[in-house]
């Protein structure tokens, strides 16, 4: 039975609606979990250790900045942070650092930020106070992390307490 004009460009109408709606479905669906991507990003501190000269003690750690949400496009522009003790709200910040890793967090990932602080100076004397009573120093690492989002930049403040060995 052959189609007449009017029901071959029925059907076709159909056809292109469907793919139309199969082609804006994954963005869509994507775009309808950004909140909870940006609810639900997480920032930990991973691995700090030291190493220590005459002069300057270094510490190193990572950041761990994790996605635990389906949506895909939140970018990691910049990490800025200090590192305090806690237990002394008088000595200030010891350490402050930056990195701009300027990476997508894919979903469902973890992005791993590599930073370093050094203590110099008058801070060192305090630090080296502190470790002849303790064998290890609680830190509280305060910061911010800047996220490129469909909004523009969005920053995302943490507080992260850590334990490193003296």
């Amino acid at each position: 039975m052959l189609l007449n004009r009017r029901r071959l460009a029925a059907l076709a109408l159909v056809a292109l609606a469907g793919a139309a709606w199969v082609y804006v479905m994954p963005g869509l669906l994507n775009y309808l979990y950004y909140y909870q991507a940006l609810g639900g990003l997480r920032v930990d501190v991973s691995g700090m250790t030291m190493s220590n000269s005459s002069s300057s003690w270094t510490f190193s750690f990572e950041f761990l900045v994790t996605n635990p949400s389906p949506y895909a496009g939140l970018g990691v522009v910049s990490v800025a942070y200090q590192a305090r003790l806690p237990d002394d709200p008088l000595a200030g910040a010891l350490g402050v650092g930056s990195a701009s890793p300027g990476v997508i967090i894919g979903q469902y990932s973890e992005l791993r930020v590599p930073a370093t602080f050094q203590v110099t100076g008058p801070a060192l004397s305090s630090l080296q106070e502190v470790c002849k009573q303790n064998t290890s120093i609680s830190w509280s690492i305060e910061g911010s992390l800047g996220l490129d989002t469909r909004d523009g930049i969005f920053s995302h403040q943490f507080q992260i307490p850590i334990i490193a060995p003296c």
